[in-house]
C-alpha cells in the first residue's frame, strides 16, 4: 500500500501597506513593552499611536526627489524694484531711505 503525504505551507502575499502596517506594529510593541509593559490600557493606546506614527513615516519613505523637480519660481529674474516699490539699492538692513 502506497501513501503519498504532501505537506505544504500555504502561501499568501501581503500588500505593501499591510506589510508596512505589520512592521509598524511590531516596532511599536518592541519599543513600548520594555518601557511601560502591558499592565494598563494606556500602554495599548500609546503603542497604537506610535504604530500610526511609524506607519506614516514608513509610507512616506521613498527615493523620489520631488523638491528638486519643482519649477524655478525666480525665473525670470525680478525687476530692480522690491515688492514695496523701493529700490533694493536704497534698502539697507531694513532701513528705508528716501531719495
Amino acid at each position: 500500500m502506497q501513501e503519498n503525504f504532501l505537506v505544504s505551507v500555504p502561501s499568501f502575499k501581503l500588500s505593501r501597506n499591510t506589510y508596512l502596517l505589520l512592521i509598524a506594529l511590531i516596532v511599536a510593541v518592541i519599543i513600548i513593552v520594555p518601557i511601560i509593559g502591558w499592565k494598563n490600557e494606556i500602554a495599548i493606546f500609546v503603542a497604537f499611536i506610535l504604530a500610526v506614527i511609524i506607519y506614516i513615516l514608513l509610507i512616506n519613505m521613498n527615493n523620489n526627489n520631488l523638491v528638486n523637480s519643482l519649477p524655478k519660481t525666480a525665473y525670470p529674474v525680478p525687476p530692480h524694484l522690491g515688492l514695496n516699490g523701493i529700490s533694493i539699492d536704497n534698502l539697507v538692513a531694513g532701513v528705508q531711505t528716501v531719495n
